[in-house]
Formats: C-alpha cells, structure tokens, sequence
C-alpha cells in the first residue's frame, strides 16, 4: 500500500489504504507495520468488521458526494454568470473554488480514486498544484473585488507579490523534496491569508463594504489551516475538530467569498442607481435652466417689441401732430 503505487493494485478499493486481516475467533494475533514517509504522517489504526466497515463507507460517501457537489455547483454557477456578465470577479471566484474542489479531492483520496488511479506520480503533486492554482485566483479575486490598485497601491503590491510566490510554490513541487514544497506552500498560505485580512481593513476603512467578508474569510481559513498544520505535526491529537477542520474552514471560504462577491454586485448596483438618479436630477436642472433662459429671452423679446411698438406709435403720434400744425398754419 502506498502513494507511490497504483490505486488498482490496493487490496480494497476505498480512499483510504484499507487492508483485509483475517483473524481467528479467540485467539491472539500480532500484526507489524512497516510505515515511511517523506512528509508527516498520521496513521489513525482501525479495526472494523466487514459489515460496519461498509455501513460507515456509505455514509461518508453521501457526506462527500453533498460536499463537492455544492462546490461543482457554485463553480458552474459563477461560470455561467461569468459567460452573461464578463466580470472578472466571477471567474476568478470560479477558479479559486475549483482549487479548493481540487486540493480536497486529493487531499480526501478521492482523487486518486476516480480521476487519475494510474497517475499516482500526479497524487501528491496535484495538493501543491491545487494550492498554487487557489493562491493565484484568491489574490486575483481580492485585487478585482476590493479595487486594490486604485483604492491601496501598497496592498495591491502586496498581494501581487503573493500571486507570484504561488506561482513559485506550483514549479517547486518539480524542482525540490515534496516535503520542502508542502512547507514553502504552507508559509505561502499564511502570507496569503495576512496580507488578505490587512488588505481588508485598509479598503473597509474606505467604504468597501464587501471588505468585511474577505476579512473574515481569511481568519476563517487562517485558522484552519494553523490547526490543520498542528494536527499534522503532532502538536494536536486527531478528533474530529482536527480531521474535518479544514473542509470545515474552506466551505465557510466558499461561502463568504460568495457573500462578498454579491455585496460587492449590490454595492456597483447601488452607485449606478444613484448615478442614474444623479444624472437624471442633473438633466431636469439643465432643462429647467434652459426652459428659463427661453422664458427670460420670450419676456425680454416681448418687451423689446412693447419698446419699440411704443416708439413706432410716439413717432406716429408726433408725425400727425406736425402734419396738422402744418395744414393749420397754411
């Protein structure tokens, strides 16, 4: 049993590395272990009858199948929005939730299972890759959703320059020890999501509202992950808080990702409505201004008229009096 070989040749085919023992009713036997591994390694022994074994296996592969079939949805979903729309914050939300699908396929042995059984070079590769892949849409979705570059230059060089330590992170899993590769992608991880809780703050404190979901986004998958890590190390004991943490803590990512993304969508529909009402309270002054320049030029031709129908008729009246004057002095 082992990443290294194929999933065909494991004696049960199941996620886990699953092995028949063959025991006698009242009687002792001692079974030796041989385990290795270039990365931490946990091994949680369990006994379990044909008959349980199976019953337990059926209800966790419901679990599994409602977990990523929430997570396919939402990536068709923001696609489908992206393909109408042409927001970039959507296929970046789509890309980041894809990854996450992906790291936890592997990560779970489902992976393995069903999408590349006679890959097992691509098993342990593809948990780094699914990362680099999450870290790179994640910056990209926080530079689009909290206008980075013109609202914070500072925090927009900053998670850039996460982008690109992502992008370092995908070609290490080729050049160095996969157990170099997993720590460079867990300190990355920690970067990312730091400079995702300052980049944050910096835009909430000028009216980003949508801000607020990102924050707590990071410190939600932050927090995961340090106990995801201390699990794995040792430091903490393996229970159900520490096993289920982190898709625990990527489902609530998804989720006020997803929030932020439609607070984001309601905040542009509300500046545009009130541009358009602005725009529409402007035209009405505009027409108002000019409708009294027309009146004021009517009353000022109006009186220009009376003016010079006044004079038409004094010359007149003047004119008739001379005549008469003249005809009465002959």
């Amino acid at each position: 049993l082992g990443d290294p070989l194929p999933f065909s040749e494991r004696p049960i085919s199941n996620r886990h590395f699953v092995t028949p023992v063959p025991l006698q009713a009242q009687s002792q036997t001692i079974i030796y272990l041989r385990i290795q591994s270039e990365n931490t390694l946990i091994v949680p022994l369990r006994f379990w009858t044909r008959e349980a074994f199976y019953q337990i296996g059926q209800r966790n592969l419901i679990g599994q199948g409602l977990y990523f079939g929430v997570l396919l949805v939402m990536v068709l979903y923001n696609l489908f929005i992206y393909v109408s729309v042409r927001h970039r914050s959507y296929l970046y939300y789509a890309g980041a939730v894809a990854a996450v699908g992906l790291f936890m396929a592997a990560l779970q042995g489902i992976g393995f299972q069903y999408l590349w059984p006679d890959l097992p070079w691509i098993n342990n590769r593809i948990l780094i890759l699914s990362v680099a892949i999450y870290g790179v849409c994640a910056a990209a979705f926080t530079l689009s959703l909290l206008y980075l570059k013109s609202k914070s230059p500072p925090h927009y060089r900053m998670v850039r320059a996460v982008a690109w330590l992502f992008i370092m992170v995908g070609g290490s899993v080729f050049v160095v020890a996969y157990e170099y590769a997993v720590i460079f992608a867990g300190v990355v991880c920690i970067l990312s999501a730091v400079s995702g809780v300052l980049a944050g703050r910096a835009t909430l404190r000028k009216g980003q509202i949508q801000a607020r979901y990102l924050i707590l986004a990071n410190i939600t998958i932050l927090i995961s992950g340090l106990i995801f890590i201390a699990n794995k190390s040792g430091i903490m004991s393996l229970n159900w808080l520490t096993a289920n943490i982190l898709p625990v803590g990527f489902m609530f990512l998804v989720v006020l990702f997803s929030f932020a993304l439609a607070d984001r969508i309601n905040q542009e529909r509300r500046q545009k409505f009130a541009a358009r009402n602005q725009a529409l309270r402007n035209e009405q002054r505009a027409h108002d201004e000019h409708e009294r320049f027309l009146r004021a030029q009517y009353e000022a031709k109006v009186e220009e008229l009376n003016a010079n129908r006044k004079l038409h008729e004094q010359r007149a009246d003047s004119r008739a009096k001379s005549e008469f004057l003249a005809t009465m002095s002959h």
